[in-house]
């Protein structure tokens, strides 16, 4: 069967030492390819390893099964054709106790087995999604109505709250939010200590050039750009072959200059570029010319100038020196948001362990501290 694989599926299988990322399509033959490398693993006579010291980690119950049940069958006909052979007999007994699994099955059976030093009870529950969603909400009412008459956070709370709230005095938006975060920073190694330094960000004082918000918006900005070129390049051929000589020309001046504002590197320069960038006025379409994509091509110029606009009005609003004073005047609030989230964690946490019950976000957290160290290694 060996030679049926291709030459990147061979490297999969028998590549060792190292770690390995592959990605392959739909149907083209994953989880053939590692039940093939895991065999070729528990079946090597001179570096074999004990089937049992497997860990393979699935996405679903189901794939699992799948993988356990094509290893037992691969192995099962292996020793049969070799009836003799108590290597094949033993990696066969074993492969039935093999950790192939999902993350969260994973996760659960450690903390069970490990309950002491975990600092659990042996018999802990999973929670249910639903009641948790419900136990969660409860518990950020409750520090909701805490942060008004907090001593340290009660003017930036109430900040918060008028920008997310407004005049409806509709809290539904800053919950949202305040979920969102929770969420994110619960997929991280260190909730809190992301929480914290996320925070602390926006009390550097720093040009705005060097802080993460300008990559990302000179990012979106330039992605935008891009866009606007490829609709720009295609009105171009199609204005061509309606002989719109004029227009072509036009709109390969303004393709012309999104490529200049390309080649930007700071805030500035590309913010006066996009400001300055401006749209003239097409010549009107000869009489004797019946074009049949004119009005396709003036939908994709539309498309550029609503693009523009776009750009001026949402990412490059503010001057450098304008972020720079808008970031250091939010982060009184971004604190107090932080701080929030780092309590709803604690004391959602503390009310969960109270009814002995834990999420899968704690499963993975308490495991984490099992198999790391105090230096995180």
């Amino acid at each position: 069967m060996a030679n049926l694989w291709t030459k990147d599926q061979s490297a999969a299988i028998e590549s060792r030492n190292q770690n390995l990322l592959l990605s392959a399509a739909a149907g083209s033959g994953k989880t053939a390819v590692l039940v093939a490398r895991i065999l070729s693993r528990i079946t090597d006579r001179e570096n074999p390893v004990r089937a049992d010291r497997l860990l393979v980690v699935t996405f679903t119950n189901a794939a699992a099964a799948e993988m356990r049940e094509r290893l037992i069958s691969r192995l099962t006909t292996l020793s049969d054709e070799n009836p003799q052979d108590a290597f094949l007999a033993d990696q066969l007994l074993l492969m039935k106790k093999a950790k192939i699994t999902t993350i969260d099955s994973f996760c659960i059976d450690l903390l069970r087995q490990q309950f002491v030093a975990a600092n659990l009870s042996a018999d802990f529950k999973i929670a249910d999604p639903t009641e948790n969603n419900v136990l969660r909400a409860e518990v950020l009412d409750d520090l909701l109505n805490a942060f008004y008459d907090d001593e340290t956070y009660a003017d930036a709370f109430l900040m918060l709250m008028e920008s997310y709230a407004g005049a409806k005095a509709n809290d539904a938006r800053f919950r949202k939010l305040i979920d969102s975060i929770y969420e994110f920073a619960m997929s991280l190694p260190n909730p809190e200590e992301w929480l914290t330094r996320a925070a602390d960000d926006f009390g550097r004082n720093r040009s705005f050039s060097e802080t993460v918000w300008c990559k990302v918006i000179l990012d979106e900005v330039k992605t935008e750009i891009s866009r606007c070129i490829s609709k720009l390049s295609l009105a171009i051929e199609l204005a061509d072959e309606d002989t719109l000589f004029s227009y072509r020309d036009l709109l390969a001046e303004e393709k012309r200059s999104c490529e200049e504002i390309l080649a930007f590197a700071s805030y500035t320069e590309v913010k006066r570029a996009v400001d300055a960038f401006e749209f003239k006025r097409r010549s009107a379409v000869p009489k004797k010319l019946t074009p049949k994509y004119l009005d396709y091509i003036n939908g994709l110029r539309d498309d550029v100038k609503e693009s523009f606009a776009a750009l001026r009005n949402k990412y490059l609003l503010l001057t450098e020196k304008e972020n720079e004073d808008a970031i250091l005047d939010t982060y009184p609030m971004m604190r107090c948001l932080s701080e929030l989230v780092i309590r709803l964690i604690a004391q959602f946490r503390a009310e969960k362990l109270s009814q002995n019950t834990l999420d899968f976000s704690d499963c993975e957290h308490y495991c984490l501290r099992l198999l790391t160290d105090e230096n995180g290694n």
